[in-house]
């Protein structure tokens, strides 16, 4: 795991698929304004030299008042751009 100055967080790994064999899986955590986070994950299948990004997603955290009806009101929403 590696942390950037921006408070980024970024972790890594190897994950084996039965088709495709081993490749380098990797998620990238990063703060946005008004306190929403961006989350992208990438694969590399040729030892990190490229990536490839396979999710891309922002979180926002819901408001009291549209979270109603709810069990937990400040649970993050997903959207996918």
């Amino acid at each position: 795991m590696a942390e950037m100055p921006d408070s980024t967080v970024r972790f890594q790994g190897q994950l084996e698929h039965r088709e495709i064999g081993a490749y380098l899986d990797r998620t990238t955590l990063s703060p946005l304004d008004g306190g929403d986070v961006s989350q992208v994950i990438e694969i590399s299948r040729d030892g990190g030299a490229t990536w490839k990004a396979t999710f891309d997603a922002v979180y926002r955290r819901v408001s009291a008042d549209s979270a109603q009806g709810h069990s937990q009101p400040n649970t993050p929403a997903v959207s996918n751009p």
